[in-house]
C-alpha cells in the first residue's frame, strides 16, 4: 500500500452571509487535497500531519480527518494552543477572498521542536509528501529549512503547490525564495497561472511553460482556471511537446474554494496508480466542475 503524507493545516471554516447549522466545517488546502485523495482511492494510507490544542475544535477536527478514512496517528497536540479559523467571502462569480484567524495556530508549532521533521518523515516513512506554500508560509523559517533539509537529504517524493497567499509572506521575494527552493526538489510541481503572475509575474501560458521547463526537472502541472490544465512531463521526457487537457464542461461556479486542492488530490493519486497525465488531468478537471457547485471547500460526503 502507498503511504501519502499530507503536510499542512487545518482550520474552522465559515462562509460570509450563512449560518452554520450547529455544524463546524473543517478544511485548508493541503488538508482539502487530503480528504480527496483518500476518497479517491482507499488502497492508498493518506496521513494529515499537523498540529491541534487540546480543546473541543481540536477534538473535533480530528474525528472529521477519520471520518473521511485519513491517518491521524501522528498528529501532535499543543495544549497552549487552539485551530485557526477562516472566512469565505464570495462575489457574485463565485469568486473568493479570505479573511482569517490563526494568530494561536497550533499548526503554526508543527516542527518547532528541533529535528522533529526528520523524526516524523521516519516514522512515517512515506512514499509520497505533499505540502503547499501555505505549509510554508505559516512557518517560522527555522522550520521551513529543517523540513528542506529533510525532505531533500532523504530523497522521498515530493509534490508541491506553490498556493501563494500574499498576507502570510514577509515579502513576495520571501515566498519566490521559498517556493523555488521547495520546488527544486519536486516530482510534482502544480502550480497555476494566478499563482505564477501574482508571484513570478509571468503573463501568459507560454510564459509560465518556458520558466518552469527551464527553473525544474520534474512534472510540472499548470492549472489555468476554467479554461485548460497543462502538463509538462518531466526530465526523463523533457522533450515531449507540453500536454494540454481542456475545460470541456463550461458551469457558472458558486465557489470555487478548494476547485484547485480537488485537482491536486485526483490528479496525483491517480499518477501514483499509474495512470498517465492526460487522463489524470480529465479526471481531474471532472471533479473539479462539481466542487465548484457547492459552497465551501469539501464536497459533502
Amino acid at each position: 500500500m502507498n503511504r501519502v503524507v499530507c503536510i499542512g493545516e487545518c482550520m474552522i471554516e465559515a462562509i460570509a452571509g450563512r449560518g452554520n447549522d450547529g455544524l463546524d466545517r473543517f478544511a485548508g488546502d493541503t488538508f482539502n487535497t487530503a480528504v480527496y485523495m483518500a476518497r479517491e482511492s482507499r488502497a492508498h494510507e493518506v496521513h494529515f500531519l499537523t498540529a491541534v490544542g487540546q480543546d473541543l475544535p481540536s477534538a473535533q477536527m480530528v474525528q472529521a480527518m477519520r471520518r473521511e478514512g485519513l491517518r491521524v496517528d501522528n498528529i501532535l497536540e499543543r495544549p497552549d494552543r487552539t485551530v485557526g479559523r477562516y472566512t469565505i467571502h464570495n462575489d457574485r462569480r463565485g469568486e473568493r477572498s479570505f479573511t482569517y484567524e490563526r494568530e494561536q495556530s497550533a499548526a503554526r508549532t508543527l516542527f518547532d521542536d528541533p529535528g522533529s521533521a526528520k523524526e516524523l518523515l521516519q516514522l512515517l516513512d512515506p512514499d509520497l509528501v505533499y505540502l503547499s506554500g501555505v505549509s510554508l508560509a505559516i512557518l517560522p523559517e527555522s522550520a521551513r529549512e529543517q523540513l528542506l533539509f529533510a525532505l531533500s537529504t532523504r530523497g522521498t517524493v515530493v509534490a508541491f503547490d506553490p498556493n501563494y497567499r500574499r498576507p502570510l509572506w514577509e515579502d513576495a521575494a520571501h515566498a519566490r525564495r521559498w517556493v523555488q527552493a521547495f520546488a527544486q526538489i519536486s516530482r510534482y510541481l502544480l502550480t497555476s497561472l494566478e499563482d505564477d503572475r501574482l508571484l513570478l509575474g509571468l503573463d501568459s501560458p507560454e510564459q509560465s511553460q518556458a520558466y518552469w521547463r527551464q527553473a525544474i526537472p520534474g512534472e510540472v502541472v499548470i492549472k489555468n482556471g476554467g479554461h485548460s490544465v497543462i502538463v509538462l512531463p518531466g526530465s526523463d521526457e523533457i522533450r515531449a511537446a507540453p500536454i494540454v487537457v481542456p475545460v470541456i464542461e463550461e458551469t457558472q461556479p458558486v465557489d470555487t474554494t478548494g476547485a484547485g486542492d480537488a485537482f491536486n488530490g485526483v490528479y496525483l493519486i491517480q499518477r501514483l496508480m499509474g495512470i498517465d497525465p492526460a487522463a489524470a488531468a480529465a479526471a481531474s478537471i471532472s471533479l473539479c466542475s462539481k466542487v465548484v457547485m457547492s459552497p465551501g471547500a469539501i464536497l459533502p460526503l
